[in-house]
């Protein structure tokens, strides 16, 4: 099954590497990545396991993680000098499913 003709958007993925000396949470370099991004809420366990609400789903064949940012555009159009804790949505969670063969993945993070 082919999922890539289904992800017809682009949006930009930051991968958190750590905290600095701050406790401030620092990230590699901006990919563009293609997706679905629906913004949408929806009813999720959180990692505390407490019921929490996100406001977007997004689909994607890139491997993410949580604490991950995301942020629907290109990397031509980030905001200049802002930080991109003001503008792009931090990942809550964060699932890999297989297609039926297991050949493929499809990653689903909710914001």
């Amino acid at each position: 099954m082919n999922m890539e003709g289904k992800l017809n958007q682009i949006c930009v993925h930051w991968a958190k590497t750590g905290v600095d000396e701050f406790g401030i949470p620092t990230y590699d370099d901006p990919v563009e990545i293609i997706c679905r991004w629906e913004d949408k809420t929806e009813q999720f366990l959180g990692l505390k396991g407490e019921n929490e609400l996100s406001r977007a789903k997004v689909y994607s064949l890139t491997d993410m993680a949580v604490e991950d940012m995301l942020w629907l555009g290109t990397i031509e159009a980030i905001p200049e000098g802002e930080d991109i804790r003001t503008f792009a949505s931090n990942i809550r969670s964060y699932k890999k499913i297989p297609d039926l063969q297991a050949d493929e993945y499809l990653r689903v993070a909710l914001l």
